[in-house]
């Protein structure tokens, strides 16, 4: 949903206020009845129009709000966070922050819930990224990744990439390299 322009908003208010105060005053003071019960109900409807006009664009205020803001899920002694790193028309990346792995899979489910209310599950693969070379060393640092491929309330699909690597220990199928989304990962956990 999108908000209403400012400047219907405050048509509706200037409407209201010239229907309520110039028309109905008068109107009376011609003693034309008819006509400044028009203009009285005039005034009311473009009264209730500005203020569900309001409403509307608080509503989306307080939607955009909640898909920007931070996501802290807490369960008994485990604080799980996220980072977003990035958000994008085809895919997410999003670093999972937490220790057990029952959690962080849940917490996934629920990042993927606030952010994309009416998005359908399409599949999910368990791919690493062994592209990223330890500081002074010769051996190289897997990452993995959960990757949750959703259809998104406007039809398109998209995937999300979670950084599972705090609180997974098992193997995953290797990403290939060459792939977009390989060097654009790369290019992130480089810096």
């Amino acid at each position: 949903m999108r908000k209403v322009p400012e400047w219907l908003i405050q048509s509706s208010w200037f409407l209201a206020g010239v229907c309520a105060t110039g028309a109905v005053w008068y109107l009376l003071s011609i003693k034309e009845y008819f006509g400044a019960t028009i203009a009285g109900i005039g005034a009311v409807i473009f009264y209730l129009l500005a203020v569900f006009l309001h409403r509307s664009n608080d509503k989306v205020t307080k939607q955009n709000n909640a898909l920007n803001n931070e996501i802290v899920l807490q369960y008994k002694e485990e604080k799980i966070t996220f980072k977003e790193l990035v958000r994008s028309v085809d895919y997410d990346v999003v670093k999972v922050n937490a220790h057990t792995h029952m959690l962080g899979v849940k917490a996934e489910q629920e990042w993927i819930r606030r952010r994309y209310p009416k998005s359908n599950f399409k599949s999910q693969i368990l791919t690493t990224l062994d592209a990223l070379e330890k500081k002074n060393s010769f051996a190289k640092n897997a990452i993995h990744f959960d990757v949750i491929e959703i259809e998104v309330g406007d039809g398109r699909i998209k995937k999300i990439y979670f950084d599972i690597s705090d609180f997974f220990t098992g193997k995953g199928t290797m990403m290939d390299p060459s792939s977009v989304v390989a060097e654009k990962l790369r290019s992130l956990y480089e810096q």
